[in-house]
């Protein structure tokens, strides 16, 4: 059964009202954890830690452990904190879009001067970009490429 018009524009206040809720406890998470990775901290002994130090130490000691519950969960954080979980070819694609990119920005500044052609082919190729040529007489699909940007 459907809503009525009346009860969809209640429930949706309520989402929002939620949303916004849900939102500011977040952002409010957020400062607290940062607070607690920069903020001073006494141990027993009465050493001085900053809470990175202690994340970072006792991420250490369960990566040590590795028959220990925690060794996989310490391993996938490294992992993710490494940025290793990024294969090398989406790494290498990443670059090549970045450096053509970077090109057609020049490209625009200084209306086609200073680019060289055959290493926008290269990229081109590279992040196999399907190349819309009307005119097919046209040698240099870059031009294409850089005309749609």
């Amino acid at each position: 059964m459907r809503q009525s018009k009346e009860e969809a524009v209640k429930n949706g206040r309520k989402g929002g009202i939620n949303s916004g809720k849900a939102r500011r406890e977040k952002a409010d998470l957020k400062k607290a954890a940062l607070t607690a990775l920069v903020s001073p901290v006494k141990d027993k002994s009465g050493e001085e830690y900053t809470g990175i130090e202690i994340f970072i130490r006792g991420l250490i000691a369960n990566l040590a452990d590795f028959k220990g519950k925690n060794w996989g969960k310490a391993v996938d954080t490294v992992i993710k904190l490494t940025g290793a979980d990024v294969s090398l070819e989406q790494i290498k694609k990443s670059k090549a879009e970045l450096k053509l990119i970077q090109a057609k920005i020049k490209q625009l500044e200084t209306g086609g001067a200073n680019i060289d052609v055959e290493d926008l082919t290269a990229l081109a190729k590279l992040l196999n970009i399907g190349i819309k040529n009307n005119d097919e007489n046209t040698d240099n699909p870059v031009e294409t490429v850089l005309e749609e940007a």
